[in-house]
Formats: C-alpha cells, sequence, structure tokens
C-alpha cells in the first residue's frame, strides 16, 4: 500500500532586519546564506567568515545576521531543511509563494538546484526578484506617489558608499536598476515606450504596477570599457533604444548646455528625459 509522504509546513517569517546589510551583498551571496541556513543550520558567524569571507571576530554574525533577518528567517528556520532533498523543500514552499519573501527564497533555491530555467516564474527571473524585493521593503511604509519619488531619490546613487571594516561597498548593481527603472516609472528616457506584461491595469496603485511593468538599463560607458557601476553612468532605456546605443546608431551629445541622443542615421536630435544627475 502506497502512502503519501507528509511534508511539514514552513515556519511563518519574521521580517525584522534592515535592509542595508541584504542591499551591500550580491545575488550569489544571498542564495548561499539562505541556503546553508537552512539546509547546514550554519551559525552567523560562520556564515560571515565561509559565504561572505569577513572575519567573524570583526562582524560578529551581524551581516549574515541581517540577510536573513531581512527575508524574515530566524532561529525556528535554522537547519529547517536539513536532510531534506532540494525538491522536497521546494514542495515545502511552493504553497507559500503568493507572499514575496516567500518567492524569493523559494527562487533561491530553484537557482541553487539548477532547475529555475525549467520551472520559473512567468514575470521574473531570480535577479529582478531580488531587487524587487530590497525596493519594496524600502518603500514598505511609503503609498503616496510624491513621497515615493522623494524616498527613491535618497537611494545611494552616486559615489555614497557603505564602509564595514576596511571596506567599502556600493549598492549592488541588481537593486540600483531597478531603482532606476521605479523613478522612471520604467519610461524609457528618450521615445517614452513602456513596456508591459500581462496583469498591468492602469488603476492599480504605482508600486503594483512596476510589478507588471519592464524596462532595460544602460551603461553610457560600458563597464567593460571602465564604466562605474553606479545610477550616474545608467540610462532607464526600451530595448529598442537600448540595442540602438549598443550599434552606436544612437549616440550622447550634449549642446548648449543640454543633453540630447543624436541618432547617426537618421540625423536627428531627441531631447533626453533626465531625473537623475549623469556623468558625461
Amino acid at each position: 500500500m502506497n502512502r503519501t509522504r507528509i511534508l511539514p509546513c514552513f515556519p511563518p517569517l519574521q521580517q525584522t532586519g534592515r535592509g542595508r546589510e541584504f542591499n551591500q551583498y550580491s545575488l550569489d551571496d544571498h542564495k548561499e546564506v539562505v541556503y546553508h541556513y537552512l539546509f547546514h543550520g550554519l551559525s552567523h558567524r560562520a556564515l560571515d567568515k565561509d559565504i561572505l569571507g569577513l572575519d567573524p571576530a570583526y562582524s560578529r554574525g551581524f551581516q549574515s545576521m541581517n540577510i536573513l533577518h531581512f527575508l524574515g528567517l530566524v532561529d525556528v528556520h535554522k537547519h529547517f531543511f536539513e536532510g531534506f532533498p532540494l525538491e522536497d523543500a521546494l514542495a515545502i514552499l511552493k504553497p507559500y509563494t503568493a507572499e514575496e519573501a516567500y518567492l524569493l527564497i523559494y527562487s533561491y533555491l530553484l537557482d541553487k538546484a539548477q532547475m529555475y530555467r525549467e520551472d520559473q516564474q512567468p514575470d521574473y527571473g531570480v535577479a529582478e526578484l531580488d531587487a524587487r524585493y530590497w525596493i519594496n521593503q524600502f518603500l514598505k511604509d511609503v503609498d503616496d506617489r510624491q513621497q515615493i519619488e522623494s524616498r527613491l531619490s535618497f537611494v545611494p546613487a552616486s559615489s555614497q558608499e557603505f564602509r564595514y571594516g576596511s571596506s567599502k561597498y556600493y549598492v549592488s548593481s541588481t537593486s540600483l536598476k531597478e531603482v532606476l527603472k521605479c523613478r522612471y516609472d520604467f519610461y524609457c528616457q528618450i521615445c517614452h515606450t513602456r513596456i508591459y506584461r500581462p496583469k498591468w491595469v492602469r488603476t492599480l496603485p504605482i508600486k503594483e504596477q512596476w510589478k507588471h511593468l519592464n524596462a532595460d538599463v544602460h551603461h553610457i560607458q560600458p563597464l567593460s570599457k571602465g564604466g562605474i557601476d553606479l545610477m550616474e553612468n545608467m540610462l532607464c532605456l526600451c530595448p529598442n533604444c537600448h540595442r540602438r546605443f549598443h550599434t552606436e546608431e544612437h549616440i550622447l551629445e550634449r549642446r548648449q548646455g543640454h543633453l540630447f541622443v543624436f541618432n547617426q542615421i537618421s540625423g536627428k536630435h531627441s531631447p533626453l528625459t533626465i531625473k537623475h544627475s549623469l556623468i558625461l
């Protein structure tokens, strides 16, 4: 007689941590910290040392602890999946993925299992989910459009940096790019095109609309040529305008103190919508 295995329920998340530590580390760091906490029960100090490469005598485990707490993972979740195959862990988490934090943890484990391409959520990849989650938490208590725009203007987006010990960190590029898209409401800075995903409705609150919009981010000075990975070196574009920069059909020009996009094929100059400072 076949018996269906009964899988345990995942304990509720308890989100208490700060977003600074979460955002100063990479997507891979997030995935590894979460995985080794849930599956191997590593302590915060061990995670700081083995995953984040920090001296635990100095960091005292606070960096990994705040990453985990920002997601809502606390002591009750430590080594919760120890001895479980990844497939069972994913089956346990799947019913909760209507909530953003659970979906992100689920996506980390999918990516870890190298199954993400086969089973990914239709709207987002794990990197985009990771960035979107941080932004939504950063804007958690703000709903008015003017307040949202004001809050986004204070996101580190220049030479401002986070320092920890002798090291310094910039906001992770994925989060920075998502913040830039939000600042432009996902409109292209050149042609004002917006890319929509299914389920977008004009009457949705602005933060809900962002979940169903898409845009590209272009580095003005390519990273491969020494460009910096900061917002001042980025433009929010539609895919068509983005491609035109890469083929050099579009170039940036400054005329009489104003920035324009010059199309080298048509000879047309187009004004550039600018809501953030640019390094040129």
